[in-house]
């Protein structure tokens, strides 16, 4: 899996080993960083407004905190 910043405000992830997006992720701002969660169940991002957003698999929508 990779994980890929975009211009356009989006985080996008990818299957690498058949080279599809798996997810587009769209945020408020732009991101300025993103971890993987443990055991890659999702990610975890950060937006330039300093919102944090937890992204997983499970779960349809997102939730952040600030």
């Amino acid at each position: 899996m990779a994980c890929y910043l975009g211009t356009d405000r989006s985080i996008r992830i990818w299957n690498t080993p058949h080279r599809v997006e798996t997810a587009r992720l769209a945020q408020n701002t732009p991101v300025l960083a993103v971890a993987w969660m443990i055991d890659d169940v999702g990610v975890v991002s950060l937006g330039q407004d300093g919102l944090i957003s937890k992204w997983t698999r499970n779960v349809s929508d997102h939730h952040g905190t600030d």
